[in-house]
C-alpha cells in the first residue's frame, strides 16, 4: 500500500512539475509577444510567475497595493558603459542588486541603506514605469545614520506618482501587508510582532524607528529595498539585511530631506517607562499615575543623560512627565511622540509630578542629534 501511495505522489509531483513548466513558458511567450519587458531587461529566469498567500489575508484585496507598488518603483544596477552603436549595454533582471520607491515627483526615492553599504554610490535606475529606454545615474545619496533608510536622486525627465506612507499608529500586530517583489511576484502576509520600543520596558524620549517582523510563506526577496504596503497602497516599511521592516515617522523624516538634504532630530535626553502600558507593575515602586512617562534608567541607559537638555532644565529620575506644552500623555501618544513634533532649538513646557505628588511645570530649551 505504502508502495502505490509513493508511487502515485510521485506521478503528481511529476505532472505538477510538467505543468508548470508549460504554463512557466506559455507566460514566458505572452512576455514576449506583448513587450511587456523591453530586450535588455530580459525574460523571467525561473518559469512561472510565485503567489505566496498567508490564509489570514489571502481574501484581502491588495489589487490597488500591488499596482501601487509597481508603478512607484525602480531597480537599481551597477552601471555598464555604452553598448554597440551608442545603445545603452544591456541591464538584466539577474543583475539587479536593490530597488527604491518615488516619494517626491521630482525624483528623491526611498531604499535600504544597504543597498550602498554593499554597492557604493555610484549606480543607476530602470524602471520601465518612467522610461522603458533610459537608465538614469544617481546623482545624490543622503542616508538617515538613526536607522537602515537612505534615500536617493535621480534627474528624471517626467514627474512621477509617488508613494503615500501608513501612520505609525496604524502599524499594530496582525495588520495584513502585501510585499511586491517585482511585476510577477509578489508575497501576502500579516505583522507577527510590531516593536516600537528599544527595551521591553524602557524608551527612549528620541526613538527613530520600530520594526515589524513580517510572516509570509517561503523566503523574502534577496534585494535589498522591498517594502511593505498595506491594502490601499501606503507604504508602511523597509526591510533591511537582517530581514527586519523598518518604519518611522515617514512624514518628519521627509519634511528633514527636503528642507537641507539632512536629517536633524529633536533632543530631550531621557529614558523612561510608559506608565500607561504597565498598569500590572503598581505593587512594584511603579507610580499610581494613569499615563505618563517616568524617568526611569534601564538596560544601561540612565534616565537623565548628562549635559541634556533634559538635564540642564533640572528632570530628575523619579519625575514623571504628563504633558507636554499641555497636551497630555496617553495609551496611544507618548512622550518620544510628543517631542518629535517639535523643532530643535523649540522651547517646551513639560508638566511634571515630582515625589508622586509636587506638581510642576519645567521649561526645556530642545536640541538636536
Amino acid at each position: 500500500m505504502a508502495v502505490t501511495l509513493t508511487l502515485k505522489k510521485g506521478l503528481l509531483y511529476l505532472f505538477l512539475s510538467l505543468a508548470g513548466g508549460i504554463i512557466g513558458a506559455a507566460l514566458i511567450l505572452i512576455v514576449l509577444q506583448n513587450n511587456i519587458l523591453p530586450d535588455f531587461i530580459g525574460v523571467p529566469e525561473t518559469g512561472a510567475d510565485q503567489v505566496r498567500q498567508i490564509s489570514t489575508v489571502s481574501e484581502i484585496p491588495f489589487e490597488r497595493a500591488v499596482s501601487i507598488a509597481q508603478d512607484r518603483m525602480a531597480f537599481l544596477f551597477l552601471p555598464k558603459g555604452e553598448g554597440v552603436s551608442g545603445i545603452k549595454a544591456a541591464y538584466r533582471e539577474s543583475e539587479r542588486i536593490g530597488r527604491g520607491f518615488v516619494v517626491t515627483n521630482d525624483g528623491w526615492f526611498i531604499t535600504s541603506k544597504e543597498v550602498f553599504t554593499r554597492y557604493g554610490k555610484k549606480l543607476v535606475i530602470y524602471s520601465p514605469t518612467f522610461d522603458v529606454l533610459s537608465v538614469y545615474p544617481i546623482e545624490r545619496v543622503v542616508e538617515d545614520s538613526h536607522s537602515n533608510l537612505a534615500f536617493f536622486k535621480v534627474a528624471l525627465t517626467k514627474e512621477l506618482g509617488v508613494v503615500s506612507f501608513m501612520p505609525e499608529e496604524e502599524i499594530v500586530p496582525g495588520a495584513p501587508f502585501v510585499l511586491v517583489e517585482d511585476d510577477k511576484t509578489i508575497h501576502l502576509g500579516a505583522a507577527v510582532n510590531v516593536f516600537k520600543n528599544t527595551s521591553d520596558i524602557f524608551r527612549s524620549s528620541e526613538e527613530p524607528v520600530g520594526f515589524i517582523n513580517f510572516e509570509t510563506f517561503g523566503e523574502l526577496p534577496a534585494l535589498p529595498g522591498a517594502a511593505l504596503f498595506d491594502a490601499s497602497g501606503r507604504l508602511a516599511a523597509i526591510e533591511d539585511a537582517s530581514k527586519k521592516f523598518f518604519f518611522t515617522d515617514w512624514e518628519l523624516l521627509l519634511g528633514e530631506l527636503l528642507k537641507g538634504e539632512k536629517f536633524t532630530r529633536t533632543y530631550l535626553g531621557v529614558t523612561y517607562v510608559d506608565l500607561g502600558t504597565f498598569v500590572g507593575m503598581r505593587d512594584k515602586g511603579v507610580p499610581s499615575q494613569t499615563y505618563g512617562a517616568w524617568l526611569k534608567g534601564g538596560d544601561g541607559a540612565l534616565a537623565v543623560k548628562k549635559g541634556s537638555p533634559a538635564f540642564l532644565s533640572g528632570l530628575k529620575e523619579g519625575d514623571v512627565i504628563i504633558a507636554v506644552e499641555n497636551e497630555r500623555i496617553t495609551n496611544n501618544t507618548s512622550l518620544t511622540t510628543l517631542i518629535s513634533e517639535y523643532h530643535p532649538g523649540d522651547k517646551v513646557t513639560l508638566s511634571i509630578l515630582r515625589d508622586t505628588s509636587n506638581s510642576m511645570d519645567v521649561e526645556v530649551t530642545l536640541g538636536s542629534y
